[in-house]
């Protein structure tokens, strides 16, 4: 079969989608009878053919608010493509341009494909729905209604939705879209095969991912002033995005940032340095730091809404907080120093076993595929 992704959300540069993606081309290169397609957007469109059966497509796209992604706008070059190749399986990756027109050219016949929308992300509720909250405005919430409406009027389009948490499940669902399968994401073996039980009650803490308010990094900001004050309170963080110059300029000596990490062993060092693992993102589809960490044997206080919610409350006794309640984030990190570091630590291992590693995952999501 031929499979091909378009997807917006991609960058080379990093995040959770890439490493899904990663995740499918590993996969397809261990199975030479199917063909796969990655198509995404690029400062400079090119073709590179990773394996006999494998290839990269880049279309032009702008750059967008986040400098390490861009948004597709050549999409007359990108469903020529799509026409050509012809794939039996079409899976959309991005919640914004793509959908529609994915959605006009299957009812238009100018896509024969099987069409999919890999659920990633909602902009609902990560950007439209904080969005309207602000200032409590009026308009805004009337704009946020209808936009609302229309996103998910397009979403009961699909003849089939793909999600990694059950908390993306229950908000189709609330909204009338039931033509969905729930595919977690899977997780890396090298961090499984590197972990340990943590024992040292250790107060070093880590936040690995995007530096963007829609991640909860404003929380986390807000949050260090007090957090400074817990007795040896240390905090490493990994990432990069709109704050990056605010943690580059920070020089509290209880504060050590990273940057963006590729090297996935490297990585690996960094989470064997660490107790806890920092999720104050209240709008993830699923987290997957988190469910990496927890692999790893870190212990996750996270935000108590959304996918993070959903790994968190897997711990008989979640430590969670409020998102945007940074006074409620300080409790639960002293709370999580006085844990059981042992206890907790094999329960986070614990947990990450109901999950599968990403090529069990993935051999999932295709088998879902091709039932169809």
């Amino acid at each position: 079969m031929i499979f091909l992704d378009i997807n917006t959300s991609y960058s080379d540069l990093g995040g959770g989608v890439k490493t899904f993606h990663l995740a499918k081309i590993k996969w397809f290169e261990k199975h030479p009878e199917h063909s796969y397609y990655l198509c995404y957007p690029s400062k400079r469109p090119n073709s590179v053919k990773l394996a006999p059966n494998i290839w990269k497509v880049a279309f032009y796209g702008i750059p967008s608010v986040n400098p390490q992604y861009r948004f597709l706008i050549d999409y007359i070059s990108a469903f020529r493509f799509i026409r050509r190749v012809n794939p039996d399986v079409i899976e959309v990756g991005d919640p914004w341009v793509t959908p529609w027109l994915a959605i006009f050219c299957q009812k238009t016949r100018l896509l024969r494909g099987q069409l999919v929308h890999f659920f990633h992300s909602d902009p609902i509720i990560s950007n439209l729905e904080p969005w309207a909250e602000e200032n409590n405005g009026k308009i805004r919430r009337i704009v946020t209604a209808a936009a609302t409406r229309l996103f998910y009027r397009l979403q009961q389009q699909f003849p089939q939705i793909v999600v990694t948490s059950p908390f993306m499940e229950q908000n189709l669902i609330a909204h009338n879209v039931t033509a969905i399968n729930l595919v977690p994401f899977g997780y890396d073996p090298l961090f499984r095969e590197n972990g340990f039980v943590r024992r040292e009650n250790s107060p070093k803490f880590l936040y690995i991912g995007r530096l963007e308010p829609e991640k909860g990094i404003c929380l986390l900001i807000d949050a260090l002033p007090s957090l400074f004050q817990i007795d040896g309170f240390q905090l490493t963080v990994v990432g990069d995005g709109q704050f990056h110059d605010f943690f580059q300029a920070h020089t509290n000596p209880k504060l050590t940032f990273l940057g963006y990490i590729e090297d996935r062993n490297r990585l690996v060092n960094v989470f064997n340095d660490h107790n806890y693992l920092l999720a104050p993102g209240g709008y993830e589809t699923f987290h997957l730091s988190a469910l990496e960490a927890m692999t790893n044997g870190l212990i996750v206080i996270g935000a108590s809404k959304g996918g993070t919610n959903d790994l968190v409350s897997m711990y008989r006794a979640p430590l969670t907080f409020p998102p945007n309640d940074a006074k409620e984030l300080v409790k639960a990190v002293e709370k999580a120093l006085a844990v059981d570091v042992a206890q907790r630590s094999k329960e986070s291992i614990e947990i990450s076993e109901t999950f599968k590693c990403w090529p069990d995952a993935i051999e999932q999501l295709i088998n879902c595929y091709m039932k169809k």
